[in-house]
């Protein structure tokens, strides 16, 4: 990453410490109730932003957002995603472990929120010691 913080549709993502730029914070019932009543469709689009902010914090472009939209491999890169989000939740500095990869599957529309709050929170945090 060159120049200075990653611009996003929320504004400008701020540098902290020795990872990428904090994601926003979401609350999970609430991406996981609109995700249902709009067919999946804020889901999708909420899951784009995540793995979006997730690759910027870790600084690593090992997520292939393309992956997910073809269903067997989609289902095996859901299962890898706990393992990154856990990665991420050592460089923030959280003690609190990583959803596993079968919960990402079967309601990863709530546990990916709820794992990258956790990161954002012991980032900023960590920022300010």
């Amino acid at each position: 990453m060159q120049g200075g913080p990653m611009v996003h549709a929320g504004g400008p993502m701020p540098m902290t410490g020795p990872h990428g730029p904090i994601g926003n914070t979401r609350n999970p019932i609430m991406v996981f109730v609109l995700a249902n009543v709009t067919c999946g469709l804020y889901g999708i689009w909420q899951g784009y932003l995540m793995l979006q902010e997730l690759k910027a914090f870790r600084q690593k472009d090992d997520i292939n957002l393309i992956m997910f939209l073809i269903p067997v491999l989609g289902l095996l890169e859901m299962m890898k995603l706990s393992d990154k989000v856990a990665e991420a939740k050592r460089m923030a500095g959280s003690n609190k472990p990583a959803a596993s990869g079968i919960l990402y599957i079967l309601l990863g529309v709530y546990f990916l929120p709820a794992d990258l709050n956790d990161v954002w929170e012991a980032a900023r945090a960590g920022g300010a010691r």
